[in-house]
């Protein structure tokens, strides 16, 4: 009987924010206006930070309830599979959702939410953003690192 990699699963599943984080900066990239007072160089020096600054701000935000689905699906012994799948989809999407709208706090008073036009397009609903990327990378990521389930065979070997 093969040991379950407990810290492998960890150590993914709390670098599912980063992921996420890098799909928000490059759609903030593809969104940001481009400035005509800087030089071509500058500009994408700056998008580029921009790019690896919205990675940043959202592993520190997210590792820690991350962390925890980790260490929570090493526990439990989770392994490939249709039902593993779908409780990682519902999991990690919920748990992006739910930290986002409490570290974040939008739409938790009534002027965040007066003034939610007012915020860019790409910051506008952030909760279901966040809901959505979670959801989709923390399935990617279980498809890769989830030890493969007693009869199936695993495609690395």
């Amino acid at each position: 009987m093969s040991k379950y990699p407990v810290l492998r699963v960890i150590l993914a599943f709390s670098l599912v924010p980063m992921w996420g984080g890098l799909c928000m900066g490059l759609a903030i990239l593809f969104t940001m206006p481009a400035s005509d007072t800087v030089g071509i160089l500058l500009n994408v020096w700056l998008q580029f930070v921009m790019l690896l600054l919205s990675m940043a701000v959202a592993l520190f935000f997210e590792v820690v309830p991350a962390a925890i689905l980790g260490a929570l699906y090493a526990w439990i012994k989770l392994k490939r599979g249709a039902l593993s799948y779908l409780l990682v989809f519902i999991c990690g999407g919920s748990t992006a959702y739910a930290w986002t709208e409490y570290v974040f706090g939008l739409g938790g008073n009534d002027l965040s939410a007066r003034f939610q036009h007012a915020y860019p397009l790409i910051l506008q609903n952030i909760q279901s953003k966040a809901f959505v990327l979670g959801a989709i990378f923390s399935l990617i990521t279980a498809m890769v690192v989830l030890p493969p389930s007693r009869g199936e065979q695993s495609f690395r070997s």
